[in-house]
């Protein structure tokens, strides 16, 4: 409060009072992949001049890209007799004078100016330049500079985060020949098929072998540079959004890759979706053996989708589907909704039959569920059928419960981040447990949760804790369960047999 005398009235405004805490957003994708036919960059370009007058130039920038789009070409007229054909150039922009008679009339042609463009090494950095369709005979005119137009960035650059907000016209890029060469076109249609996703997408490059193109989709950090997985961690400064649905069809039955994903996974409070080797449940059983991170679901076999290039079937890996699934439940109900007994769109059956009979044990789906594998089954339509991670710990089993608890820790890290370096009074601990307290409620009338709550410990924050400026909260909530199994008792009895005569 200033001591300075003030002689009227004065107003402040205070500082104090809960701030609402808002939650992160956990429904974004990020696959990784190859797309070999992906389209490239487009080169700018400019015609100046024309056919009939036999002055047309053609001139396409050197560098593919949006940045030709930046040079500009300008034919000057000196307006002065025996002027020479020259050529100046400044960053981007290119300036041609040309050469006058006696009489300062332009004497300049097309061919004139092509070749001297041409044995300009500032000017051959920048664009080429041809003779169209015409002979170059003609004498060109002045012409005021003008850019090119028309270049355009890879819109898929090798191992650079780009995302696609649900739009299949976006995504058609990675399959500019319709073959649905490599793992990302196939995977990109089946997400999208279960929902308008944002889908956070990495191309790597496809090796010359398997080994090769597995290195590539590991990625890692190189000189400041993220790659092939890890280049997801890089996605939210980016593009601005945080892929925590992590997947990489095609490439995650490999041991290797899942082990990374799963790094990954924990770097960006993600859920990474593998996927076994797709041959038989013994083998899927084995593959799951290999895990036990809350982080991991491991989903078996494909599913089969109609290919209209071919005219025949394919398979498409289970976890991209499942990942499109994820999202639209996030979107349409809740991070806390089960991707399970959910139906599939857009697939024609699976690539091994999976039988299911509700309340047998022995059943194939039953017993990949039994070794947390998901599965697809089909009752009403294909339907997504299991809950479970990879967890170690029965605490973290399902899915749905990892993601509430990354909901509620990352949503609280961000909403309270305003109370950092604040004065440590009696406000600032009502506050903050105030702030954490209206979140809890908001989830619980949202149902992600049963209730919770937030209160500073009495404990720890003690004198020498507090004067060493650390304080600290204890929250508790209770997440909302999964009926995963439904039970009933049943017996039959002759105590209704009296309704007959009554």
């Amino acid at each position: 409060m200033s001591t300075n005398i003030l002689h009227g009235v004065g107003v402040t405004h205070s500082d104090a009072g809960a701030r609402d805490i808002n939650l992160v957003k956990l429904g974004c994708i990020g696959i990784v992949g190859t797309a070999p036919n992906a389209a490239s960059a487009t080169s700018a370009s400019l015609t100046i001049g024309t056919t009939d007058a036999n002055t047309e130039l053609v001139f396409k920038a050197t560098t593919p890209g949006i940045a030709g789009n930046a040079v500009s070409i300008e034919f000057f007229n000196p307006n002065s007799a025996d002027s020479v054909l020259s050529i100046s150039v400044k960053g981007k922009a290119v300036r041609v004078s040309l050469a006058t008679d006696a009489n300062s009339k332009l004497i300049s042609t097309a061919d004139n100016v092509r070749t001297a463009l041409e044995k300009n090494a500032e000017a051959t950095a920048l664009f080429s330049v041809a003779n169209g369709a015409s002979d170059g005979s003609g004498v060109l005119s002045p012409q005021p500079a003008v850019t090119m137009s028309g270049g355009a960035d890879e819109p898929f650059p090798l191992n650079k985060p780009v995302l696609v907000a649900g739009s299949e016209l976006q995504a058609s890029a990675l399959d500019t020949l319709g073959t649905s060469k490599g793992s990302l076109p196939d995977a990109l249609d089946a997400i999208l098929d279960q929902a308008g996703a944002l889908v956070v997408v990495v191309r790597v490059a496809e090796g010359p072998d398997s080994s090769s193109t597995r290195t590539n989709i590991i990625g890692g950090e190189s000189t400041g540079q993220y790659t092939g997985l890890h280049a997801l961690r890089g996605a939210e400064s980016a593009v601005g959004e945080r892929p925590r649905i992590l997947i990489a069809p095609g490439f995650s039955s490999d041991p290797a890759v899942a082990t990374e994903m799963n790094v990954v996974a924990n770097r960006v409070k993600g859920v990474a979706y593998i996927d076994a080797p797709d041959s038989d449940d013994a083998a899927a059983k084995a593959f799951r053996t290999n895990f036990g991170s809350k982080r991991l679901q491991v989903f078996d076999p494909s599913v089969l989708k109609f290919d209209k290039a071919s005219g025949a079937n394919k398979r498409v890996p289970l976890s991209a589907v499942a990942a499109g699934i994820r999202a639209k439940r996030d979107s349409e109900e809740g991070f806390w909704a089960s991707i399970s007994n959910q139906e599939i769109a857009g697939i024609v059956g699976s690539s091994r039959p999976v039988d299911f009979i509700q309340g047998d044990p022995n059943s194939r789906a039953n017993l990949l569920n039994q070794h947390e594998i998901t599965t697809v089954i089909r009752q009403g339509g294909f339907r997504l059928w299991g809950n479970r991670t990879c967890s170690a710990d029965p605490k973290w089993a399902f899915e749905t419960h990892v993601r509430i608890a990354d909901a509620i820790d990352d949503s609280i890290q961000e909403g309270v981040s305003w109370a950092v370096d604040r004065n440590l009074n009696r406000t600032f601990f009502e506050d903050v447990a105030e702030s954490v307290n209206n979140f809890l409620r908001r989830l619980t009338l949202l149902g992600a949760i049963h209730g919770g709550k937030c209160s500073p410990d009495p404990e720890l924050n003690n004198a020498s804790e507090l004067a060493a400026g650390r304080v600290y909260f204890n929250v508790e909530y209770t997440p909302v369960g999964i009926a995963e199994s439904i039970r009933f008792q049943v017996a039959s009895t002759n105590r209704y047999l009296t309704d007959l005569v009554a």
